[in-house]
């Protein structure tokens, strides 16, 4: 008798082994540069999820990156992308914060969870390989549960747009208690980022 016994397990066996990725091959020249492959879906190890992305957004460092605006030393065969929307379908062995179907979205900066800024050698969409394909393997630190009143589309556009938002106010300078910050916005979601 053949019992799999782990449901990430059973689901992976039934899985199709392949998935669509989108590699940056060719510099310089802007997405005509991003060309569509097969590759293996990744298995997740020890302390690793697995994710099924649903919503990608873009943002113009994706676009910048494959102009040649950006970053200098670019490197040809990357994924690019970095903000997601997604499922959990697996889960490595000792990972404990995120079981499968939850919803998560990732960090920009992998492993840079607190702290003064670091370099961007841990960014999503490059160096590291980004979220233009339709599976991920992403360490469980890496990752944030999607509030439950937010669709796919709209947990997306969180990742930059918050680093962006805490790096107007924090970066160069500190602010101080009682200093005033103007948010404009028409409705209550254009100033989310106030809360930050």
């Amino acid at each position: 008798k053949n019992e799999v016994s782990c449901p990430s397990v059973l689901y992976l066996a039934t899985m199709v082994n392949q998935q669509p990725a989108f590699r940056f091959t060719t510099l310089n020249a802007g997405p005509k540069g991003i060309t569509k492959h097969r590759e293996d879906i990744p298995t997740p190890q020890s302390r690793e999820v697995l994710v099924r992305i649903r919503a990608v957004s873009l943002n113009y460092r994706d676009y910048a990156i494959t102009v040649g605006n950006y970053i200098s030393d670019i490197r040809e065969g990357f994924v690019p992308g970095s903000d997601i929307a997604g499922e959990v379908i697996a889960v490595g062995s000792s990972a404990t914060k995120f079981k499968i179907g939850d919803r998560v979205t990732a960090l920009f900066v992998q492993n840079h969870l607190y702290g003064d800024h670091v370099d961007g050698g841990q960014a999503l969409g490059f160096p590291l390989d980004g979220v233009l394909q339709e599976y991920r393997v992403f360490d469980e630190i890496n990752l944030l549960k999607i509030p439950g009143h937010l669709t796919d589309e709209e947990a997306t556009c969180f990742p930059i747009a918050g680093l962006t938002a805490w790096s107007a106010l924090f970066d160069g300078r500190a602010f101080k208690p009682g200093e005033i910050v103007l948010c404009q916005g028409k409705h209550r979601r254009h100033i989310v980022f106030c809360a930050l």
